[in-house]
């Protein structure tokens, strides 16, 4: 089973969480458990500059200023659950948490990395002001041929952190130039 997992890391909180917890059927004790530290998280954060959060699946697909992730993702994890009891989607579930902590002065960062079919790269800033990015690869495959990006240099995300001044910062790269 895939576990979630939060650290702190020279002024950023990085949580990495498991967005495929959906796949098998809903696995209310893991989503609870993730949940749960993901609050815990968000009630505990203070001397970071920073939150990110990164996942596989791109799951912010039902915040109103970022629709339309099957234009750009390979896939709409939106969709699956993250909490229980009741059921809820990230939107409504912890999406407000988030929008706290940026309204509290803490930047959120969220990283996807389920991308590469049809783009290698996206990023948008919600009307909240948090960052979501995403990345990822078209491997050279049969099955990816029917894409457009097949045969394409990937991209991958390089974040830059300035300790001094508190802040991150991306670019997207060819990963052959590396």
């Amino acid at each position: 089973m895939l576990r979630s997992n939060s650290r702190y890391l020279r002024g950023i909180t990085v949580s990495v969480i498991n967005t495929n917890w959906n796949v098998d059927g809903i696995n209310c004790d893991s989503i609870t458990a993730q949940f749960e530290m993901l609050s815990s998280v968000c009630d505990t954060i203070n001397a970071s500059s920073h939150f990110v959060i990164l996942t596989h699946q791109v799951i912010w697909g039902e915040i109103d200023s970022l629709t339309n992730v099957k234009s750009y993702a390979n896939a709409d994890g939106s969709h699956q659950v993250f909490k229980c009891s009741p059921n809820q989607k990230f939107a409504e579930s912890f999406y407000p948490r988030l929008v706290e902590l940026e309204q509290k002065g803490i930047d959120v960062v969220i990283v996807a990395g389920d991308m590469g079919q049809t783009d290698f790269t996206y990023q948008k800033t919600s009307n909240e002001g948090i960052d979501f990015v995403a990345s990822g690869f078209c491997s050279d495959t049969e099955w990816n041929s029917q894409f457009p990006t097949h045969g394409l240099a990937d991209q991958i995300t390089i974040f830059h952190h300035d300790t001094i001044n508190k802040t991150l910062t991306w670019e997207f790269e060819y990963l052959d130039d590396l």
